[in-house]
């Protein structure tokens, strides 16, 4: 792995909160090294693919769901 950045770099590069970023490591899709630092490359990666989304609507859909269902555990 190159140089990793800190989560709270990552939230800055996706345009989201930590909070996010804490979901997208506990769901597998960013991974920490041992120091808790993130692969630049797969956060720019979820970056495109949240930027497309965006760009299409879907972010605007995805926090509208978010904000009605409330805190991230809802299982």
């Amino acid at each position: 792995m190159t140089q990793g950045i800190t989560q709270k770099a990552a939230a800055e590069r996706l345009n989201s909160s930590e909070d996010f970023v804490r979901r997208m490591i506990q769901k597998g899709r960013l991974v920490p090294d041992e120091e808790g630092r993130l692969d630049p490359e797969r956060v720019e990666d979820l970056a495109r693919l949240l930027d497309r989304l965006r760009a299409n609507g879907v972010g605007t859909v995805i926090g509208l769901i978010g904000e009605e269902l409330g805190p991230e555990d809802r299982h």
